[in-house]
């Protein structure tokens, strides 16, 4: 595992104030999206006042912030991190499990685990799944309207035929009552009674690339994310993480448009 210096601080206003919710995200303790999720529910004080609504601006240097009862810390100076995990299939995407499953955060250092996976790889899919514990960056890439390309190595169980794929790919396919478009499918090939293709898709849907491949009559035997955004080269071996770079993290950052 490689380990670097956390070298790469967040932006503020000059003031120091910002939305509450992005403050919450600055802490560590959730993405932003969670963070607007607990204020809605009125879990979140400020000076000791409920705040149940958007748009509330605080400075996290003065003001007393509370999520379900418990103060939070912004430090003035954040440090980030960002790592890529080549996630291996049998681990879940998630911070604990009630079932006493693997979870990826048993794949990172203890000193890492504060971190926040971006968006989720299922139970039995592989490779790129990026964490920090930046939350406006965590919002920006998970949220549909960004947009965010991702890219998987399919092999299913049953064939498809190629006219069929070349046409989602030209149509895009209705999965669940929601048309998926914007799809882009290369590479197909057969073995046997498998079928084998590259899918690129920007929805970030829960299991989209499953339900297209169940849609057409075929099931998922093996997944595999082989890019998310720009990040898609020198992935480490399975179970392993890298810190990326600055130019990868500038990339990030333009995609989502943040300044760095």
């Amino acid at each position: 595992m490689q380990h670097k210096d956390k070298k790469y601080t967040s932006q503020r206003t000059p003031d120091h104030t910002e939305r509450l919710q992005k403050a919450i995200a600055e802490s560590g303790l959730c993405s932003r999206r969670k963070a607007e999720e607990f204020i809605a529910a009125g879990k979140v004080t400020v000076n000791g006042k409920k705040i149940d609504k958007m748009g509330v601006k605080v400075d996290p240097m003065i003001d007393e912030i509370k999520v379900d009862g418990k103060r939070i810390t912004v430090p003035r100076i954040k440090r980030s991190v960002y790592l890529v995990l080549n996630k291996p299939s049998g681990y879940i995407t998630s911070l604990s499990d009630p079932f006493g499953r693997p979870i990826v955060m048993e794949l990172l250092p203890k000193d890492y685990r504060r971190l926040i996976p971006v968006g989720r790889l299922d139970y039995n899919t592989e490779g790129i799944l990026l964490f920090t514990d930046d939350g406006e960056l965590v919002h920006r890439l998970t949220h549909p309207s960004y947009g965010i390309r991702r890219t998987y190595l399919v092999r299913t169980k049953g064939l498809i035929e190629k006219a069929n794929l070349e046409k989602v790919a030209e149509k895009g396919i209705f999965v669940e009552g929601y048309k998926l478009k914007d799809i882009d499918i290369r590479n197909i090939r057969y073995s046997g009674s498998a079928t084998w293709f590259e899918i690129e898709i920007g929805e970030g849907r829960n299991r989209e690339v499953r339900k297209i491949v169940e849609t057409l009559g075929a099931e998922v035997s093996r997944l595999k994310r082989t890019a998310y955004g720009p990040i898609y080269k020198g992935i480490p071996p399975k179970g392993i993480f890298r810190e990326l770079n600055p130019a990868e993290i500038q990339e990030l950052y333009m995609m989502v448009k943040l300044e760095k």
